[in-house]
């Protein structure tokens, strides 16, 4: 240490000397001066508590790296990096999704068979139910049973819609805080950075660690992520049910009606009318039906760190 007096001081070769007798003596430590700082930068460190900073490294330095988020730098520190080892994102967020069919119709002709006994056994007669609902004549007499194949849909759509990639992050967090300049002696480590006696350099150098700061880390100071998804499609309609019923009628005109029989593929048992006229009514069932979705992966483009920092630490 030397003496710093309020007084006149002798100009020596090694510094200054107190001119004894005089009053104002104070206690300045070693290496506190402009010549010796302990401040990022090459050219050493007069600080014992932290080791001579390299050429072309910067330092003192604290690091953290964990999964959780980093503590902060705290007042007397200056936060100088923040990032992560490595990036992590997920890989499924580019999936395809189909809505409900829209646009479709349920105008193909139904073809009604008419049967003189129950359980549609004796085949008497079978007509077209006209698709756009007018009144068909049949004009059959004596009918127990009828049988009306179902009304196929015709054209429709489904719209597509994907899901959003999620940003990409880091699979371990990382922080580096800077001393702050000229301090000497230094102020203590904030708390949470285990690695308290660190310095750095731009650039994924590991192998260039100094001796006194033996324990290597890279971290990486920004994410590239440009990953794109693949279009998605949509099939054509499938499962669309035009919920159709028959209705049977004793009068020419469709005006007298004898019952409903739905057009579903199945026998229908009705009690001995004449039907003499016919009429489809089509009520489609809102929401029935889907469409096979394609696409949903990732077509071009990755996720890489960028900007790498080493940090070397003594620990």
């Amino acid at each position: 240490m030397r003496l710093a007096v309020a007084a006149t001081c002798v100009a020596l070769a090694g510094g200054c000397n107190a001119v004894f007798g005089l009053a104002g003596l104070s206690y300045e430590p070693t290496g506190a001066g402009p010549a010796s700082s302990a401040s990022t930068g090459a050219g050493g460190s007069a600080c014992q508590q932290h080791p001579p900073i390299p050429e072309g490294w910067t330092g003192p330095m604290v690091l953290f790296v964990g999964g959780s988020a980093p503590p902060a730098c705290g007042a007397a520190w200056t936060q100088f990096a923040d990032g992560g080892t490595a990036p992590s994102f997920a890989p499924d967020g580019c999936v395809c999704y189909c809505g409900k069919p829209v646009g479709y119709m349920c105008l193909t002709a139904t073809k009604t068979t008419y049967f003189e006994k129950t359980g549609c056994d004796v085949n008497t007669n079978f007509f077209d139910a006209a698709p756009d609902g007018t009144c068909t004549t049949t004009t059959i007499v004596g009918i127990h049973s009828v049988l009306a194949k179902p009304t196929v849909p015709a054209g429709g759509m489904c719209s597509a819609s994907q899901g959003a990639l999620a940003p990409a992050g880091w699979k371990a967090f990382a922080r580096v805080c800077a001393a702050p300049s000229g301090a000497c002696p230094l102020p203590a480590a904030p708390s949470g950075f285990p690695q308290a006696k660190c310095v750095s350099k731009s650039g994924a150098t590991p192998a260039e660690c100094p001796a006194e700061f033996p324990v290597a880390n890279v971290i990486y100071r920004g994410i590239s992520d440009t990953r794109a998804c693949a279009d998605c499609t949509c099939d054509a309609p499938t499962g669309v049910n035009c919920q159709t019923q028959i209705g049977i009628f004793t009068d020419m005109a469709c005006g007298s009606p004898a019952g409903t029989v739905p057009a579903d593929g199945n026998c229908h048992d009705i009690g001995g009318a004449d039907v003499v006229s016919q009429r489809i009514f089509i009520d489609p069932i809102a929401g029935s039906g889907s469409c096979q979705a394609h696409g949903g992966t990732v077509a071009s483009g990755a996720v890489t760190a960028t900007e790498p920092l080493t940090v070397c630490c003594t620990k």
